[in-house]
Protein backbone atom coordinates (compact mmCIF):
# COMPACT_ATOMS: atom_id res chain seq x y z
CA UNK A 1 0.00 0.00 0.00
CA UNK A 2 2.47 2.23 1.27
CA UNK A 3 4.52 1.62 -2.80
CA UNK A 4 1.12 2.61 -4.32
CA UNK A 5 0.74 5.83 -2.40
CA UNK A 6 4.55 6.26 -3.50
CA UNK A 7 3.90 6.12 -6.55
CA UNK A 8 0.54 8.22 -6.41
CA UNK A 9 2.48 10.47 -4.86
CA UNK A 10 5.29 10.97 -8.00
CA UNK A 11 2.58 11.08 -10.50
CA UNK A 12 1.47 13.87 -8.36
CA UNK A 13 4.79 16.07 -8.45
CA UNK A 14 5.39 15.14 -12.37
CA UNK A 15 1.66 16.10 -12.85
CA UNK A 16 2.35 19.28 -11.11
CA UNK A 17 5.62 20.28 -12.78
CA UNK A 18 4.49 19.69 -16.21
CA UNK A 19 1.72 21.96 -15.94
CA UNK A 20 3.81 24.62 -14.58
CA UNK A 21 6.90 23.97 -17.24
CA UNK A 22 3.93 25.01 -19.94
CA UNK A 23 3.82 28.89 -20.02
CA UNK A 24 0.46 29.93 -21.82
CA UNK A 25 0.98 32.00 -24.88
CA UNK A 26 -0.08 35.60 -24.65
CA UNK A 27 -1.71 37.02 -27.14
CA UNK A 28 0.04 39.32 -29.09
CA UNK A 29 -1.46 42.50 -27.85
CA UNK A 30 -1.63 44.20 -31.77
CA UNK A 31 -4.65 41.69 -32.28
CA UNK A 32 -7.77 43.64 -32.21
CA UNK A 33 -9.49 46.78 -33.04
CA UNK A 34 -8.02 50.18 -33.33
CA UNK A 35 -9.28 53.37 -33.56
CA UNK A 36 -6.85 56.66 -34.53
CA UNK A 37 -7.53 58.92 -31.40
CA UNK A 38 -4.50 62.04 -32.56
CA UNK A 39 -2.10 62.51 -35.14
CA UNK A 40 0.83 65.07 -35.23
CA UNK A 41 1.99 66.40 -37.78
CA UNK A 42 6.31 67.20 -37.40
CA UNK A 43 9.23 67.71 -39.36
CA UNK A 44 7.72 70.20 -41.91
CA UNK A 45 10.25 72.30 -44.37
CA UNK A 46 11.42 75.68 -43.64
CA UNK A 47 8.61 78.34 -44.28
CA UNK A 48 5.40 75.71 -44.08
CA UNK A 49 5.27 75.47 -40.08
CA UNK A 50 1.84 76.12 -40.24
CA UNK A 51 1.56 72.39 -41.57
CA UNK A 52 2.66 71.34 -37.93
CA UNK A 53 0.67 70.12 -35.38
CA UNK A 54 -1.59 67.58 -33.68
CA UNK A 55 -5.13 66.90 -35.38
CA UNK A 56 -7.87 64.40 -34.31
CA UNK A 57 -7.73 63.00 -38.04
CA UNK A 58 -5.47 61.94 -40.50
CA UNK A 59 -7.47 62.41 -43.85
CA UNK A 60 -10.14 64.49 -42.82
CA UNK A 61 -12.03 61.39 -41.55
CA UNK A 62 -14.38 60.83 -39.11
CA UNK A 63 -13.18 57.80 -38.01
CA UNK A 64 -9.81 55.97 -38.49
CA UNK A 65 -10.27 52.07 -37.64
CA UNK A 66 -8.13 48.60 -38.24
CA UNK A 67 -8.65 45.47 -36.94
CA UNK A 68 -5.82 42.89 -36.88
CA UNK A 69 -6.36 39.15 -36.75
CA UNK A 70 -4.55 36.40 -35.75
CA UNK A 71 -4.18 34.59 -39.32
CA UNK A 72 -2.03 37.86 -39.43
CA UNK A 73 -4.91 39.39 -42.11
CA UNK A 74 -6.05 43.49 -41.00
CA UNK A 75 -9.28 45.12 -42.01
CA UNK A 76 -9.32 49.16 -42.38
CA UNK A 77 -11.90 51.89 -42.98
CA UNK A 78 -11.98 55.15 -42.77
CA UNK A 79 -15.49 56.91 -42.19
CA UNK A 80 -16.46 60.05 -43.63
CA UNK A 81 -14.18 60.48 -47.08
CA UNK A 82 -14.61 59.06 -50.20
CA UNK A 83 -11.96 58.05 -52.62
CA UNK A 84 -11.74 59.73 -56.24
CA UNK A 85 -13.59 56.80 -58.09
CA UNK A 86 -16.21 57.32 -55.46
CA UNK A 87 -16.02 54.40 -53.29
CA UNK A 88 -15.60 53.81 -49.35
CA UNK A 89 -12.38 54.11 -48.30
CA UNK A 90 -11.94 50.40 -46.91
CA UNK A 91 -9.07 47.85 -47.68
CA UNK A 92 -8.12 44.78 -45.77
CA UNK A 93 -5.06 42.10 -46.79
CA UNK A 94 -1.90 40.60 -44.91
CA UNK A 95 0.06 42.55 -42.46
CA UNK A 96 3.92 41.63 -41.06
CA UNK A 97 5.14 42.86 -37.44
CA UNK A 98 8.72 42.86 -36.41
CA UNK A 99 9.51 45.02 -33.82
CA UNK A 100 10.52 48.16 -35.13
CA UNK A 101 7.64 48.15 -38.18
CA UNK A 102 4.11 47.27 -39.38
CA UNK A 103 3.77 46.59 -43.09
CA UNK A 104 0.52 46.03 -44.55
CA UNK A 105 -0.03 44.63 -47.62
CA UNK A 106 -3.07 45.19 -49.07
CA UNK A 107 -5.30 42.80 -51.17
CA UNK A 108 -6.13 46.10 -53.28
CA UNK A 109 -4.05 49.30 -53.34
CA UNK A 110 -6.25 52.11 -52.71
CA UNK A 111 -3.60 54.97 -51.45
CA UNK A 112 -3.49 54.60 -48.14
CA UNK A 113 -0.13 54.28 -46.36
CA UNK A 114 1.05 50.97 -46.14
CA UNK A 115 4.69 50.87 -43.97
CA UNK A 116 4.49 52.25 -41.00
CA UNK A 117 7.60 52.72 -37.98
CA UNK A 118 6.46 51.49 -34.20
CA UNK A 119 7.70 54.11 -32.39
CA UNK A 120 7.00 52.04 -28.68
CA UNK A 121 5.92 48.58 -28.02
CA UNK A 122 2.52 48.03 -28.47
CA UNK A 123 0.33 47.25 -26.06
CA UNK A 124 -3.07 45.98 -24.92
CA UNK A 125 -4.04 49.75 -25.22
CA UNK A 126 -1.68 52.03 -26.82
CA UNK A 127 -0.18 51.67 -30.92
CA UNK A 128 1.58 54.26 -31.94
CA UNK A 129 2.93 54.37 -35.61
CA UNK A 130 5.11 56.79 -37.50
CA UNK A 131 5.09 57.58 -41.73
CA UNK A 132 5.79 60.03 -43.85
CA UNK A 133 2.73 62.16 -46.20
CA UNK A 134 3.37 64.26 -48.99
CA UNK A 135 0.51 66.52 -50.43
CA UNK A 136 0.42 69.89 -51.47
CA UNK A 137 0.18 73.08 -49.27
CA UNK A 138 0.54 77.03 -49.60
CA UNK A 139 3.58 78.38 -47.33
CA UNK A 140 3.17 80.39 -44.37
CA UNK A 141 3.77 83.93 -45.93
CA UNK A 142 1.17 83.17 -49.00
CA UNK A 143 -1.37 81.57 -45.83
CA UNK A 144 -1.18 84.67 -43.79
CA UNK A 145 -1.53 87.02 -47.06
CA UNK A 146 -5.02 84.54 -47.86
CA UNK A 147 -6.02 84.32 -44.44
CA UNK A 148 -8.21 87.77 -44.32
CA UNK A 149 -10.19 86.71 -47.72
CA UNK A 150 -10.68 83.07 -47.31
CA UNK A 151 -14.14 82.33 -46.24
CA UNK A 152 -14.75 79.20 -47.57
CA UNK A 153 -13.07 75.59 -48.25
CA UNK A 154 -13.55 76.12 -52.05
CA UNK A 155 -11.33 79.72 -51.94
CA UNK A 156 -8.66 78.24 -50.04
CA UNK A 157 -8.72 74.98 -52.06
CA UNK A 158 -8.41 77.46 -55.14
CA UNK A 159 -5.10 79.05 -53.49
CA UNK A 160 -3.35 75.72 -52.99
CA UNK A 161 -4.22 74.55 -56.48
CA UNK A 162 -2.38 77.71 -57.69
CA UNK A 163 0.80 78.09 -55.65
CA UNK A 164 0.30 74.98 -53.37
CA UNK A 165 3.88 72.62 -53.76
CA UNK A 166 4.26 69.44 -52.69
CA UNK A 167 5.89 68.99 -49.10
CA UNK A 168 6.48 65.88 -46.85
CA UNK A 169 5.96 65.74 -43.53
CA UNK A 170 6.68 63.07 -40.75
CA UNK A 171 3.08 61.74 -39.40
CA UNK A 172 3.03 60.50 -35.99
CA UNK A 173 -0.50 58.40 -35.26
CA UNK A 174 -1.95 57.15 -32.13
CA UNK A 175 -4.33 54.48 -31.70
CA UNK A 176 -6.24 53.28 -28.75
CA UNK A 177 -7.66 49.66 -28.78
CA UNK A 178 -11.25 49.21 -28.58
Amino acid sequence: MKNQWNKFLLLGVIAVLVSCSEEEKEPDPIIGAWVLDDVEYTNAPAGYQYNEGESSTLYGETEYAIRFFEDLTFERELDGIVLTNGGDVEDEGAYELTEDELILDPDDAIGLDTDFDVVEPITERDMILKTTATFSSISDAELDAALDTITTQAEYQAIVDEYGVQITLDVTLYFDKE
